[in-house]
């Protein structure tokens, strides 16, 4: 289905939710330096995108600091 497909009142969701996936995508490019075309949904971060497990750990804190309103279960435990 596309946006297109959807109802008037479910658009601007549908949007949203591809703008911000979008955003994530341009943070995790950045952060381990590599084209934005390589994160894709499918995409495992230690074999296609080369993360370590500090990466990981700091990706998670860059998305935490784009978006105050979400917290991981780690950092909810730590305060």
């Amino acid at each position: 289905m596309s946006i297109a497909g959807l109802t008037s009142t479910d658009q601007p969701t549908a949007i949203r939710a591809v703008f911000a996936a979008n955003d994530v995508r341009a943070l995790i490019a950045n952060h381990l330096g590599v084209s934005v075309g390589r994160v894709t949904d499918e995409a495992h971060f230690t074999e296609d995108l080369g993360a370590d497990w500090l990466d990981r750990v700091d990706l998670m804190i860059a998305v935490e600091d784009q978006s105050p309103a979400w917290k991981s279960p780690m950092t909810m435990l730590i305060g």
